[in-house]
């Protein structure tokens, strides 16, 4: 786990495209986007935008891509909504449209403590710091 909050945690992807590459999951079950409830669709939002952040910052990328699923035909696999933060990197074209690549646990840990001082370190649009 990289960070938590009463409604939403962040895990590294065990099937990432990209090093950094984290899943921003409700904790409450949630089946897709069409169930999501609108008091918690501000907060998965708010917790992707710092992660990508934070993985832009720890990993260097070029960008992110934010990417979920809905139902079988739109590539969904896993029946509890989730929202890919995938950090991306000028060239990855290859990479990205690549089928996903098993993440070791050792490797999942190693991400996530990259990622995690980049998150509790964030400004705020005011300019304070702000925790996950």
């Amino acid at each position: 786990m990289v960070s938590e909050t009463a409604n939403v945690f962040v895990l590294v992807a065990p099937l990432a495209l990209n090093p950094g590459h984290a899943l921003v999951v409700p904790r409450r079950h949630i089946r897709d986007v069409y169930t999501l409830p609108e008091e918690l669709a501000g907060p998965v939002l708010a917790t992707a935008a710092r992660v990508a952040r934070a993985a832009k910052q720890a990993f260097g990328a070029d960008g992110v891509t934010l990417r979920q699923h809905n139902d079988a035909a739109g590539g969904q696999e896993v029946f509890h909504f989730h929202l890919h933060v995938i950090p991306r990197f000028a060239g990855d074209a290859g990479r990205f449209d690549a089928p996903p690549r098993l993440t070791s646990r050792a490797e999942q840990e190693r991400i996530g403590s990259r990622l995690r001082p980049s998150l509790t370190i964030l400004p705020t649009k005011r300019g304070t710091r702000s925790e996950p």
